[in-house]
């Protein structure tokens, strides 16, 4: 869950205010009420939780992670819920409903490879082709690469 690229933390990010981490994003950020309470939204948190809980456990000296845990526990109330189930899996690929706050529903296949030995993952996520959210990621793309080639130029002036 390190990887942030642009348009994965556009679909997942909200604004400037949300924080970068998925988990945070998913439990703690502004939109995560909504996130959290439909019931796609819910089923990949509970995926989520249980997915940390078995890198905890492969990973029990990281201060980072516990750190992580820490913070999620004491910040969200749904995240200490599903923390307690004491549910351990790793994610697997599933169909995603992402609640944005900008496109509404966003519904996608999450593919993903585990890179054996490590927590090292890679995610793909694919739309339908024609479908609402394939037009959804394709906007979000143009909007991100817009926003990129204007803070590219503004660089450029602040350099000169």
């Amino acid at each position: 869950m390190k990887g942030r690229l642009g348009l994965f933390a556009a679909l997942w990010v909200s604004g400037p205010d949300e924080h970068p981490n998925l988990l945070r994003a998913l439990f703690c950020g502004p939109t995560a009420p909504q996130r959290l309470t439909d019931p796609g939204g819910a089923t990949f948190a509970r995926a989520c939780v249980a997915d940390l809980r078995a890198s905890y456990a492969r990973r029990s000296g990281d201060e980072r992670l516990r750190e992580l845990v820490k913070d999620l526990r004491g910040d969200s109330s749904q995240f200490n819920r599903l923390w307690a189930e004491h549910e351990v899996r790793s994610q697997r690929d599933m169909r995603k409903r992402i609640i944005h706050p900008r496109l509404g529903p966003v519904e996608v296949q999450c593919l993903i490879l585990h890179v054996p030995d490590s927590d090292i993952r890679i995610v793909a996520y694919v739309t339908e082709a024609g479908s609402s959210s394939r037009a959804a990621i394709d906007s979000l793309h143009t909007s991100t690469q817009t926003a990129k080639a204007s803070n590219g130029a503004a660089q450029k002036r602040e350099d000169l």
